[in-house]
């Protein structure tokens, strides 16, 4: 990747945090097993000349191959705001199968390899491996949220803790993926997705190219 490190090209490592339970300070002790959560999709990308740090929060918890859509629409369109001459995306992640290595994703990455008119890799790191930027990332943010509501402010949701996240962590891009555009984008792509054939030994890719 050295050698063809230039505005055009765009590196990204992408991870699901794991998901955060929003507490209450001086909650009754029952309140325990009821509490909700959030789900928290973390990046970092890398151009030639600088750095971008993004996280995508959802009251939806599930990580399934919708929310994956939504959320790498938003990240493009970021991308392209922020570096409008990128030609090439190398994207890291790790081989969660629920996640990133099936099918699904497989086929979206063509949609928006299409759609952006852009050169897209995927790499998968090797089992247990995945660490990176982006573990800092999510436990950034929420050791920030935590510490608020010890503090004494309300987190009921996603948007709250957009809210408090983004008055605690002024370098890093928070924002909120609500479920209205979750199921704008099911729709949408539903009819793609029911169209994907069967990939076999899934698991022994390690890197895709579009």
């Amino acid at each position: 990747m050295k050698p063809s490190k230039n505005d055009e090209t765009v590196c990204l490592q992408v991870d699901f945090s794991e998901d955060f339970r929003m507490d209450i300070q001086d909650a009754i002790q029952g309140s325990y097993y009821s509490k909700k959560s959030v789900s928290l999709f973390t990046s970092h990308v890398w151009c030639s000349s600088q750095g971008f740090s993004f996280v995508y929060v959802l009251d939806n918890c599930t990580h399934d191959k919708y929310c994956i859509s939504t959320i790498l629409n938003q990240l493009f369109d970021e991308i392209k705001k922020n570096s409008k001459i990128c030609k090439t995306f190398m994207f890291f992640s790790d081989g969660a199968a629920q996640q990133f290595k099936q099918r699904f994703l497989f086929r979206n990455l063509c949609r928006l390899a299409d759609l952006f008119k852009i050169e897209l890799y995927w790499h998968y790191f090797a089992t247990s491996h995945g660490k990176g930027m982006v573990d800092g990332l999510g436990a950034t943010v929420k050791r920030l949220v935590y510490s608020a509501i010890l503090a004494g402010q309300h987190c009921n949701s996603a948007a709250d803790f957009v809210v408090i996240a983004k008055s605690k962590a002024n370098a890093i891009e928070i924002s909120e993926i609500k479920t209205d555009f979750i199921d704008d984008s099911m729709a949408k792509i539903e009819p793609i997705f029911k169209s994907v054939k069967p990939i076999l030994e899934t698991k022994k890719i390690h890197s895709i190219k579009y």
